[in-house]
């Protein structure tokens, strides 16, 4: 999994780091303007786009 530290302590993890991670992507919330996460999405009226999907396209 590629995660790096930035110096402004902020974590940066890779595409491929999330779809390895089951937690990482249960915290994923949008990528790429698609909502990937179902609270986030029915609460805003959006439609739900399944992290795997948005993260391999």
């Amino acid at each position: 999994m590629a995660i790096s530290i930035l110096s402004s302590g902020i974590v940066r993890v890779s595409c491929e780091g999330i779809l390895d991670d089951h937690h990482l992507r249960n915290g994923l919330n949008v990528h790429k303007g698609k909502i990937t996460n179902r609270a986030v999405a029915e609460a805003l009226g959006y439609e739900l786009v399944e992290p795997k999907a948005v993260l391999a396209a």
